[in-house]
Parts: structure tokens; C-alpha cells; sequence
């Protein structure tokens, strides 16, 4: 996807779930989420983790 400059993934060791991390573009980060969640028909969670492995959430 155009602007993104790398994509890594994993399995949370809290939660099991898959993990998601973008760098790129803003707009582009933001659009490569949406065809995330489009793809895996949920809404993912933005934040991120905790030394401890648990989920921070993203606040503005």
C-alpha cells in the first residue's frame, strides 16, 4: 500500500488476539487499518501495550 513504509504482526501474549503495527504516512497508516478491520470484518483497537502485555488504549 502506497506510503506505508513497514508492517509488523504478532499474537498478544495477554490476549491471544493478533496484532497490528503500522508506520508509514499518516493518511495511509489510517486507510491500511480500515482495510484491516474490512478484511477481519471487526473494528480493531488502537493503543498499545504495556511492558506487562496488557492493552493501553489510545486516547486523544
Amino acid at each position: 500500500m502506497r506510503g506505508i513504509r513497514a508492517a509488523f504482526g504478532g499474537i498478544c501474549p495477554s490476549c491471544s488476539e493478533t496484532v497490528l503495527a503500522f508506520s508509514g504516512e499518516k493518511d495511509a497508516v489510517a486507510d491500511a487499518m480500515i482495510a484491516w478491520q474490512d478484511a477481519m470484518g471487526s473494528e480493531g483497537k488502537l493503543g498499545m501495550q504495556s511492558r506487562a502485555g496488557q492493552h493501553i488504549p489510545f486516547e486523544e
